[in-house]
Parts: C-alpha cells; structure tokens; sequence
C-alpha cells in the first residue's frame, strides 16, 4: 500500500475529524486573542542594540575616559539584551508574526554582534530558541502532543 504525502492522509476518518476539530478551534481562539508578546520584545531587543551602537558611533579616538563610556554602554546593553533573548527563548509563539521575530533574533544569535558566543549568553539560547520556534510552528499548525508522537 502506498504511503501518502501527508500524515493527515493516514489518520483514522476519526483522528482525523478530531485534528480538524483542534485546528478550527484553535484558529478563533487565536483571531481573538491578545497580540504576540513577542514581537514588542524583539522590537525592544533591535532598539536597545541600535541606541548602543549610536552612542558608540561618535567615539572615534577614544580617549581612556571614552573607551570607559563606550565599555559601560556595551556591558548594559549586551545584559539587557541577553536578558530579553531568554524571555524570548522561553515563550511559544502564537502567531506567525511573533514566530518571524523569534527567527529574526535566531539568525542574530548565530551571526550578530550579540551572538549566542558573547559573555552574557550561556551557548545553548539559540537551541532553546529553536525548540521554541519548532513548537510555535506546530501549535500554529494545530498540532498535539500526540499528533508529534509525544505521549
């Protein structure tokens, strides 16, 4: 017997009506829900890091006392963004608007000046980030636990 493309194909007339179920009562419940959370701390993470570098900008020959200053900008800033990264890296998201930001701050932990390799990160919050993403794609698809082939 031919295995068909999509897992739904295969589902018991049942299991099936019961994941169609599942998804249309997830799609209201999303449509009234509130906003994202996650696209205002993606938002804030992106303004806290070009309000640093904008107060760098201008420090060209650093003197000791502005190497100072440039210094305290960047440790305040990299805290306040690795602090933001685990809020993010702990929360689902529940829209396709919030799952693009978290993928957004995922490519920027692997490429950017605030990477998962800096200080203030502990190496692992692109992983948890990952499993977050991966679990929003599946909540958005309207997928269970069982439907993943977790028990």
């Amino acid at each position: 017997m031919p295995t068909s493309p999509s897992p739904y194909l295969d589902l018991p007339l049942r299991s099936l009506d019961a994941v169609m179920a599942a998804r249309a009562k997830h799609m209201s419940s999303t449509e009234t829900a509130a906003p994202d959370p996650l696209v205002e701390w993606v938002a804030s993470r992106f303004r806290i890091e070009a309000a640093a570098e904008a107060q760098i900008d201008p420090l060209d020959d650093l003197d000791p006392d502005e190497y100072a200053e440039m210094t305290a900008v960047l440790t305040i800033a990299s805290k306040q963004i690795a602090d933001i990264d685990d809020r993010i890296c702990r929360h689902v998201a529940t829209s396709a608007v919030g799952l693009i930001a978290q993928v957004r701050v995922l490519y920027e932990l692997g490429s950017g000046e605030h990477s998962d390799d800096d200080a203030d990160h502990d190496g692992l919050t692109g992983e948890r980030l990952l499993a977050r993403i991966i679990e929003g794609i599946e909540r958005l698809a309207g997928l269970t636990r069982i439907d993943r082939g977790v028990e």
